[in-house]
């Protein structure tokens, strides 16, 4: 079990392509030139520690980056809206932080992720209408936000490639569409405490 912060001389080593630190007691915040010395970073592992401060503005520097898993620290602030210029990005994990502001438009123009995981990050309102200009996701999990009106029927047509939806714990109301029927790669749905209906 690593404590402590992350040694920032890490961040120098110009040929590190994965940093994986998940599942340790470490703190401390991220240094504001994180990618400016492995800027061919691929995989960010930093999930399940006690990280805390702001995601560096200029993690667009991380231009190569494939991963990003920050769920479960302490992280604040706003997500930066950079990370929507990471266009090599498959997986973003930034739920249960203290986030504020939910989730910026600019990550509706990651065209290659498959994963979206931001359950507990105080969303509020619709399900952000640009995931579903995201054709490639496979896994969605908006758990535990405060996510309100209904789930679109047309889903099916905008995210053929779903394997797994979770909406739980939100406010969401209405029918639960019988379209989802048409997700022909669908194998999870999660929908508890909502106040859903079926037709």
């Amino acid at each position: 079990m690593l404590t402590g912060s992350i040694p920032f001389g890490i961040f120098n080593t110009s040929s590190l392509r994965i940093l994986g630190l998940t599942d340790n007691s470490l703190s401390g915040w991220l240094p504001n030139d994180i990618c400016d010395g492995i800027s061919e970073l691929s995989g960010l592992y930093l999930s399940s520690n006690q990280l805390s401060g702001q995601i560096p503005s200029n993690i667009y520097n991380c231009r190569y980056l494939e991963v990003l898993s920050l769920f479960h620290n302490q992280f604040n602030g706003s997500i930066p809206s950079a990370i929507g210029s990471l266009n090599m990005l498959q997986e973003l994990d930034l739920g249960y932080n203290d986030f504020i502001g939910g989730i910026p438009l600019e990550i509706g123009n990651l065209s290659n992720l498959e994963i979206l995981s931001v359950p507990s990050i105080s969303q509020t309102g619709p399900i952000p209408s640009f995931i579903f200009n995201m054709s490639t996701l496979k896994n969605i999990d908006f758990d535990y936000n405060n996510l309100s009106q209904s789930i679109p029927v047309d889903i099916y047509i905008d995210l053929p490639e779903l394997v797994e939806l979770r909406l739980s714990s939100n406010q969401l109301i209405g029918v639960i569409p019988t379209t989802f029927g048409n997700l022909t790669r669908l194998q999870y749905v999660s929908l508890y405490e909502n106040d859903l209906t079926v037709d």
